[in-house]
């Protein structure tokens, strides 16, 4: 981020929907020193912003609305591949019309799986839990 900074705003600029990224990533794209900060100094490039903080949970925006989504407990393994689950997690909600704090429930809930095991692909996914996630607040 630091060293293509000019050129990830100008790209944000021009051609985001969604920003994603964890908190070191958003703090340092927006010159901000906490992920509250960050998400909101996001604003002038997207709508939707998403800011990850591991363990800690996640940050949505949509529109003036902040979501604060708890992350799940499990015990991490290997994080590789977190981020990349958790974007599908998203991009699945929001494709699927349901509801920011659903979707962020449902990304949280692929990122933890992905970490609970080494490599960055999951070998299955317990689809009623994903039902659940997806159905708990309609």
């Amino acid at each position: 981020v630091n060293r293509h900074k000019e050129d990830f705003l100008k790209i944000a600029r021009e051609h985001v929907d969604f920003l994603i990224g964890n908190d070191v990533e958003a703090m340092a794209l927006t010159d901000t020193e906490t992920p509250r900060d960050a998400i909101r100094a996001m604003a002038p490039y997207s709508t939707l912003a998403a800011v990850t903080m591991g363990a800690r949970g996640a940050l949505l925006r949509d529109g003036d609305t902040l979501h604060e989504i708890p992350a799940f407990s499990v015990q991490a393994v290997d994080t590789t591949g977190a981020g990349d689950m958790y974007a599908a997690g998203l991009l699945y909600g929001i494709t699927h019309g349901l509801p920011m704090e659903q979707t962020g429930h449902l990304a949280a809930y692929m990122a933890a799986q992905v970490v609970a095991k080494l490599g960055p692909r999951l070998d299955t996914i317990d689809g009623e839990a994903v039902a659940r996630i997806c159905t708990f607040a309609r």
